[in-house]
């Protein structure tokens, strides 16, 4: 069902292609926005910002080599995560902080439980190879974030985490 008139339109293949966008608590802190995400300095600061840090679904972190931003993806999130941390630890000390590096180790989707498609180790994936891929992808992310608890828990109950 679409548009103001509810018209249905029956498909036998439905595909999503909502995007992310940063909380809105952005918009009321007085950051300039970008689609929704604050355009961060080099090492994820804030502009003009001394001690605040953006990162996730919230940044919108160039990539100046390409003249676009870097995919805002739980992979880029991650690795936000990881350069934020060595910058606040920086900031602590008074140490120069560093650049945020994307370092792309490809992407997979699903298209279902037993399909996906996919870009890994330089290669393309279809089908059930990309659909496992991806489950291979998402317990580790579980595995990162919460450890082996976080990781056997959702795997008895996938109603245990949801990530929005």
């Amino acid at each position: 069902m679409v548009g103001d008139d509810s018209e249905l339109i029956e498909a036998g293949t439905v595909i999503w292609t909502g995007g992310v966008t940063g909380n809105p608590v952005l918009s009321k802190s007085g950051f300039e926005l970008t689609r929704g995400k604050v355009t961060v300095n080099g090492d994820l600061r804030a502009p003009g910002e001394e001690d605040i840090f953006i990162l996730g679904d919230c940044a919108w972190v160039m990539n100046e080599a390409e003249g676009r931003p870097f995919p805002p993806t739980a992979q880029s999130a991650m690795q936000h995560a990881d350069t934020c941390a060595k910058n606040i630890k920086a900031v602590m000390y008074g140490q120069p902080t560093e650049k945020f590096v994307f370092s792309d180790k490809g992407t997979v989707a699903s298209l279902g439980i037993t399909d996906g498609i996919g870009t890994a180790f330089s290669k393309n994936f279809s089908g059930k190879t990309a659909a496992t891929l991806k489950k291979v992808v998402d317990n580790r992310y579980l595995f990162l974030l919460g450890g082996p608890k976080l990781f056997l828990k959702k795997r008895k109950d996938p109603s245990v985490l949801t990530i929005s």
